[in-house]
C-alpha cells in the first residue's frame, strides 16, 4: 500500500494506492495521475528518495513511456517506509512523495476503515488569461487571410451556457450495463471530457478517438484526433449540447477495439452541489481495457529466426 502525497500543497492532498510489487513504473505513473485527475501529457521522472536531487530511477523521452521501466518491487523491495519522488511535467514541476506504508498478501487485507484519500481536487491547469495565447494583430501579416476560420462549421454552434452538465456515459453493447455519471461544466473541452470518461472507466488514454452527434458512429462527426488525446476541433461541449436536455453524443475510442460510449445530457445544474446526494453515480463492474490474452500468440516459433 502506497501513500502518494502532492508536495507543497496546503491543506495536504494525498491518495493511497494498492498495487502489486510487479507493477511497472509507467503503470504506477498512470495510476497516480488518474487518482489526481491529471492528464498523462508531460514528461516525468522517478527518484529514489524524498526529492529530485536523489538518484534518478527512470525518466521519459515522451509522455507515459519511462526508461528503464522497472517493476516497483525491484526498487522498493520489502522496505516499509521507503520513499520515492515522482516528478511530473518539467515545466510546472509537480512533485509527489511516495511512501511504502504496508505490504499485503491480498488487497482485501486493507482495513475497511482505511482513509484512501484526503484533500483536493487539484487543478492541473489553473485558470489563466487566455489573452496570453492570442495572436498579436501586428504579427498577423495576412498569412491566414485565405482561411475561412471554419465559419460555416461554427454557424451551428451554441454559446456555452454558464451551467454544469450531469452526463450519463454508458458503454455500448455491454451486459450487464456499465455506466458512469459525470458532472462537468459546459465550458469543458472535448479533450478534457475524453480524459474524464477514460478516467472513470479506468482506461488508458493511449489510442485515437472521435466524438459524434447522436447515438452512432455514422452520425455527424464533431471532432477527431491524429494522435492520442489531441482532438480537433476541440470545441467546448456546451457549444454542441447547449441546454438540450436529452441530447446524445457518441464517443468512439480505439479505432481497433472500437469502444463506443453513448453520452446523454440528463440535467443542467447551477452548482455541482445541487446534485442530489442520492444520485447513483455509476453502475456495473470494472471493464478490462485489455482482457487477458495468451502471450504465446505474439510469437510463432517458426517465425523466430
Amino acid at each position: 500500500m502506497l501513500k502518494v502525497q502532492l508536495k507543497n500543497q496546503k491543506p495536504p492532498v494525498w491518495h493511497r494506492l494498492v498495487v502489486h510489487a510487479s507493477t511497472h513504473f509507467s503503470e504506477l505513473q498512470s495510476k497516480i495521475l488518474r487518482a489526481f485527475n491529471f492528464c498523462n501529457d508531460h514528461l516525468s521522472s522517478f527518484f529514489l528518495g524524498t526529492n529530485v536531487g536523489c538518484p534518478e530511477i527512470c525518466t521519459s523521452q515522451y509522455p507515459g513511456e519511462l526508461e528503464p521501466d522497472y517493476e516497483i518491487g525491484q526498487i522498493l523491495g520489502t522496505n516499509i517506509g521507503a520513499k520515492l519522488t515522482f516528478l511530473f511535467d518539467f515545466g510546472d514541476d509537480w512533485e509527489f512523495l511516495i511512501t511504502l506504508e504496508k505490504i499485503l498478501d491480498d488487497p482485501k487485507d486493507v482495513p475497511a476503515r482505511t482513509i484512501m484519500h484526503k484533500g483536493g481536487p487539484v487543478e492541473q491547469y489553473p485558470d489563466y488569461d487566455e489573452d496570453d495565447d492570442e495572436w498579436d494583430d501586428e504579427d498577423d501579416d495576412g498569412f491566414w487571410d485565405d482561411e475561412d476560420d471554419d465559419e460555416d462549421d461554427e454557424e451551428d454552434l451554441y454559446q456555452s451556457p454558464d451551467k454544469y452538465y450531469l452526463l450519463k456515459v454508458q458503454l455500448k453493447r455491454w451486459k450487464p450495463p456499465v455506466w458512469h455519471r459525470l458532472v462537468v461544466h459546459a465550458s469543458t473541452h472535448f479533450s478534457a471530457l475524453q480524459f474524464k470518461i477514460l478516467n472513470a472507466f479506468e482506461f488508458e488514454n493511449d489510442h485515437l478517438s472521435s466524438f459524434f452527434r447522436g447515438t452512432d458512429v455514422d452520425d455527424p462527426e464533431i471532432c477527431t484526433c491524429e494522435y492520442p488525446g489531441a482532438l480537433e476541433p476541440d470545441y467546448e461541449i456546451g457549444q454542441i449540447l447547449g441546454t438540450d436536455i436529452g441530447a446524445k453524443l457518441t464517443f468512439l475510442f480505439d479505432f481497433g477495439d472500437n469502444w463506443e460510449f453513448v453520452i446523454t445530457l440528463e440535467k443542467l445544474l447551477d452548482d455541482p452541489k445541487d446534485l442530489s446526494a442520492r444520485t447513483i453515480m455509476h453502475k456495473g463492474g470494472h471493464v478490462e481495457q485489455y482482457p487477458d490474452y495468451d502471450e504465446d500468440d505474439d510469437w510463432d516459433d517458426e517465425d523466430d529466426e
